[in-house]
């Protein structure tokens, strides 16, 4: 039987993130814990490219589901037991796809993510079936998102259950499915647009953010602890967490010093871009986290992989986080603030070849912030508690 689910008011005042959602998130971090330690060891050990697919696989499947629940929990999450209970399934599917990532980076076995991601996406089918039952005025709009979710993951379990998962023609099936993926809200929406909450998805999306920003405090994390094991590299070591700490610090001020970017009802076109372009933002995240992890393995020397392949592991992504963080706020901004992070991605590229790659990176990621950071917020004084 089909429940019913009240939609939010998109203008409702003072709307946070429920003990619900992060919830979800503490299994979300699971997950892209699991897909950013099987790019570590990737890295490592000299099979980046088959590593970045497995990656890229399983950081989507992740992504996308958590998304879509997100946007849909920001319209309908009525607090009522049969939203809980559907998403405490989802939760357990993100559960199984964590579990599933280690056999796919090493055996490019896709059943248990599948398997995992079916979990989520049914659990996302039976959340919009009882929304469309709230209002008839979206009762379209849900079956159609309930519809496009479902043919979707149909295509994906004989993707992962046929003979196209160990066919060369792997990496197109996949594509194909992500972009037919990524069509499915613009299908559903032009029946008629949910009441998400703008305040409420800048939010969520800036608490992951600091969830996947853990991954590079783990790196840190991994250089210390080595040290308890290989004393002899210990200066290396502490000079590679610091300018780890220096590096993560730098992301999460980047993300957030320039203050909010609601993505609005009034224009859709920005609020797309701004949502899929987080894709890369949370992906960059991750993956530098696993490179400069590999970093303290290459200077353990337990690092089969080259140095300069390691070091790319570590500028690309990095790179990568400059520019869509550009891309989803910075392109339409006026003066330098437009320019700053194109500029330090670039500097971080050719930072890869120079005689202290990691250290370089770090200091040009200190002058982005230094140079994108309103003067206002650098020389602001703490405000007095009130009496």
């Amino acid at each position: 039987m089909v429940f019913a689910l009240k939609a939010r008011d998109p203008r409702e005042t003072h709307r946070v993130a429920t003990t619900l959602e992060l919830f979800v998130d503490l299994a979300v971090v699971i997950a892209v814990a699991a897909a950013a330690a099987a790019l570590h060891h990737a890295i490592a050990d000299d099979h980046l490219k088959d590593g970045v697919v497995s990656f890229i696989i399983a950081f989507f499947g992740v992504w996308w589901a958590w998304m879509t629940y997100t946007w849909l929990a920001s319209a309908f999450d009525d607090g009522s037991a049969n939203f809980r209970i559907a998403t405490c399934v989802f939760l357990g599917g993100a559960l199984v796809l964590a579990a599933g990532v280690e056999i796919l980076s090493k055996d490019s076995d896709i059943r248990i993510v599948a398997a995992g991601y079916t979990i989520m996406r049914v659990a996302l089918i039976w959340l919009w079936l009882g929304a469309g039952r709230s209002h008839p005025a979206l009762a379209r709009t849900a079956t159609r998102y309930a519809i496009g979710i479902g043919v979707m993951q149909i295509f994906w379990l004989v993707f992962a259950f046929g003979p196209f998962a160990f066919s060369e023609n792997f990496l197109w099936f996949f594509f194909f499915g992500v972009v037919c993926e990524l069509l499915v809200p613009f299908f559903a929406e032009r029946a008629g647009a949910t009441p998400w909450h703008g305040h409420h998805i800048v939010e969520r999306f800036g608490l992951l953010t600091i969830i996947v920003i853990g991954e590079m405090l783990l790196a840190i994390v991994v250089s210390l602890r080595m040290i308890t094991e290989q004393p002899a590299y210990a200066a290396p070591l502490i000079g590679h967490a610091a300018s780890c700490l220096v590096i993560a610090c730098c992301f999460w001020w980047l993300y957030f010093v320039r203050g909010e970017h609601h993505p609005t009802h009034e224009n859709r076109r920005a609020t797309w871009q701004w949502s899929y372009g987080h894709f890369l933002v949370f992906a960059s995240i991750a993956a530098t986290g696993a490179g400069l992890a590999a970093v303290a393995d290459l200077i353990t020397h337990h690092a089969h992989a080259p140095a300069g392949t390691i070091y790319y592991a570590v500028g690309v992504p990095i790179a990568l986080y400059l520019f869509s963080l550009w891309f989803v706020r910075d392109r339409t901004a006026a003066g330098r603030h437009s320019v700053v992070l194109p500029l330090a991605a670039t500097a971080c590229l050719a930072a890869i070849v120079s005689p202290l790659p990691i250290e370089t990176m770090a200091v040009v990621l200190v002058i982005a912030v230094l140079t994108h950071t309103p003067r206002a917020a650098l020389t602001a004084k703490p405000q007095a508690a009130p009496h």
